[in-house]
């Protein structure tokens, strides 16, 4: 007996040191766990408290053991600890959230059952989940804030399941759909589809599969969405796949824009620009022509054009008349004459502005010249504050023409008013100028018979006038030793008369040689030759006035020239005669050959000191049988052709005539001229011949 005593009461103080030793063990695993262990009994006595965190948790948290629920939820200043403890010796699990100062902890509390199966007391595990929480808190700030922005921007917002329906929108997006957001995420509307119709439902869902296979984002899409309401839009989206916690896809986000007004300025602009292009080639092809028929045809096919017209017409102003010119359209049915107070073209008329009748059938002045006209625009054209007539325009159907196809109309009829008048000047022009072709040749006709008739006249009178002259030299030689002065005065007089005729004659088929003298073979020519041959020729009649000749020639130097042999010398011969012929006894003639300031030419010049020529006869002296008369000139014979005729010979040569005069002191006359060649000479610069002794 006392040896089975002794045997239990050693079992029982091995099981005592197992107990203890495996409460030790406990308690050095609670130590170094990251959480806190609590046991609490039937009555709510706290039997049990270990762990890491006990520190973070509750001050002196050993001084909690067997203080009851209600002392340590008053300690801690959280009352749902009670509530709790109740629950779970109801039997259920709980699991609380609490902060304690600026920790927060997370405890899961669970009944503890004796053997019995009773509830004998509370088992539970306190976690420290400040990090966790924080981490939450952020986070949810971060969304609030993401929210926050999303809802606030004026784009649209959506997040859709990869079904296509709303999971997320913003208000942007409700106010581009017009219905709210609970109708989006909950109601009827949650698809996508619903705002769209066939065609864009197709587009949208063939991208949206193309996003989901390539994992691609779309940066903009354009299409048509409809409104709740019925109301159509553009809109533009983009489209990026969402990715779930392993990569996989959970659907699709992008931002939605309202792009009607876009559209709106994008399509007038390219009616604009359509509008441009018509008026550029309507430019073009008025450009290319003057012909009335063919401006009227361009002006109506570029009005219809723009219009969408069915019918139209130009009408013209002719004595109080609208007169139809030009029709277009097949059904158009109008008078060929119409009067000016004709319906609403003749108010445009009236009141010289542009009319745009959206309802003619409201409109007292119309006049049904087509039956199913539901619209007319007429413009009156106008250019230089004139009215040229009317451009009228009208279509079978509503909603076509309006303010901007007005403003169009306004815009081509005025080019056309420009081009109708441009014309019509231009037929007027072609009238005048036929009337002037017409008169020119007669003209022609009648200058060619005078010239006939000169050179007719001059050569026939050449003979007869030699025979005068030459009996006038026999009769002054046989009668002169019965001659008083009076009549030897009378016999010079005829003589001179007679001279004067025969180098008139001379002269004017001289004239005639020179018109012909562009067809006839030229050859190199020494001017050198032709002003010293010249000078030599008139040495006699310088003598006998007493005038002193001068040549000054650029030295060591022959200028050659391409020249016909017969009319350049006489050009020269007639500068130097007039020289002569114009400078009083004593005065001096110069001769001046040199290179002209202009590379490539020969300048011939003819200077004297004789009696100058004034201002106002000096625009003159190139005409024809012109003269300048003055009492120094009365003596002196010339037939006003010389000087026209050295012009005409020097132009023919491709020369340019040069002239200058002072009054009282003298004159220069010569001329530049193409130069052929300048050879190397030995002929001396100046050579002078006094012939004044």
């Amino acid at each position: 007996m006392t040896s089975d005593n002794n045997r239990q009461t050693g079992s029982l103080a091995r099981r005592s040191s197992s107990a203890r030793d495996a409460q030790r063990r406990l308690e050095a695993i609670m130590r170094h766990v990251p959480v806190i262990l609590f046991a609490l009994d039937k009555q709510g006595v706290l039997t049990l408290i270990e762990g890491r965190e006990l520190d973070r948790a509750v001050t002196q948290p050993m001084s909690m053991i067997g203080k009851s629920v209600p002392e340590i939820a008053a300690a801690l200043d959280m009352p749902k600890i009670i509530d709790g403890f109740n629950r779970v010796m109801r039997g259920e699990s709980i699991e609380l959230v609490m902060q304690i100062g600026d920790r927060w902890f997370e405890t899961r509390a669970n009944p503890l059952y004796s053997t019995a199966n009773e509830i004998e007391g509370v088992l539970g595990v306190t976690f420290d989940i400040t990090e966790r929480k924080n981490s939450e808190e952020a986070l949810t700030a971060s969304e609030n804030r993401y929210r926050a922005m999303i809802d606030n921007i004026e784009d649209g917002y959506y997040e859709v399941s990869l079904a296509g329906e709303f999971t997320l929108v913003n208000d942007g997006l409700c106010r581009i759909l017009n219905v709210d957001r609970d109708t989006l995420l909950r109601g009827d509307h949650r698809s996508f589809r619903v705002f769209t119709d066939e065609v864009n439902k197709e587009s949208a869902e063939r991208h949206f599969n193309a996003v989901f296979r390539t994992g691609t984002p779309i940066a903009a899409l354009e299409g048509k969405a409809i409104q709740r309401g019925g109301t159509e839009i553009y809109v533009e989206l983009s489209i990026s796949l969402m990715r779930g916690r392993h990569g996989e896809p959970v659907g699709f986000r992008g931002i939605v824009r309202d792009v009607s007004k876009r559209k709106e300025v994008e399509e007038a602009l390219a009616q604009r620009m359509v509008l441009l292009s018509v008026l550029q080639q309507m430019d073009n092809e008025l450009n290319q022509t003057l012909e009335l028929d063919k401006v009227l045809v361009v002006a109506l096919k570029s009005a219809m054009l723009l219009s969408n017209a069915t019918t139209g017409f130009i009408g013209l102003l002719e004595n109080d008349r609208l007169k139809l010119v030009r029709v277009a359209g097949e059904s158009a049915q109008y008078e060929a004459d119409l009067p000016v107070e004709h319906g609403i073209v003749g108010r445009a008329i009236r009141l010289r502005q542009p009319l745009l009748v959206l309802d003619v059938s409201k409109d007292p002045d119309y006049i049904a010249d087509n039956a199913d006209t539901r619209a007319e625009i007429a413009v009156p054209l106008i250019t230089h504050n004139k009215v040229l007539g009317v451009m009228n325009l009208e279509i079978n159907r509503d909603g076509v023409f309006n303010e901007s196809v007005l403003e169009y109309m306004v815009m081509l009829s005025a080019r056309t008013g420009e081009a109708i008048e441009n014309a019509r000047l231009y037929q007027l022009s072609q009238e005048q100028l036929g009337e002037l072709r017409g008169l020119y040749s007669h003209m022609s006709e009648l200058e060619q018979l005078k010239t006939d008739m000169i050179r007719i006249a001059s050569h026939d009178l050449r003979s007869p006038l030699g025979i005068i002259v030459g009996y006038l030299d026999i009769l002054t030689f046989d009668l002169d030793p019965v001659l008083n002065e009076e009549q030897r005065e009378y016999f010079d007089a005829m003589r001179r008369a007679a001279e004067r005729i025969q180098r008139m004659s001379t002269e004017i088929l001289s004239l005639e040689r020179v018109n012909a003298l562009r067809n006839q073979p030229r050859a190199p020519v020494s001017l050198n030759d032709l002003a010293l041959r010249s000078l030599m020729d008139h040495r006699d009649s310088a003598r006998q006035k007493e005038v002193s000749l001068i040549t000054d020639i650029e030295p060591h130097t022959t200028f050659l020239v391409m020249a016909d042999i017969t009319s350049l010398p006489e050009a020269i011969d007639n500068l130097i005669s007039n020289a002569i012929k114009y400078t009083a006894s004593g005065g001096f003639v110069t001769v001046r050959l040199r290179s002209a300031d202009e590379a490539g030419k020969v300048l011939f010049e003819v200077s004297d000191t004789g009696i100058g020529i004034r201002a106002e006869a000096q625009t003159r002296l190139f005409e024809p049988f012109y003269r300048v008369k003055s009492e120094e000139t009365a003596r002196i014979d010339g037939t006003g052709l010389g000087l026209y005729l050295v012009k005409r010979i020097i132009e023919q040569h491709d020369g340019a005539m040069r002239f200058s005069s002072t009054y009282g002191q003298g004159s220069t006359f010569g001329f530049t001229m193409p130069l052929h060649a300048k050879v190397d000479s030995n002929e001396p610069r100046t050579q002078e011949t006094s012939v004044s002794q």
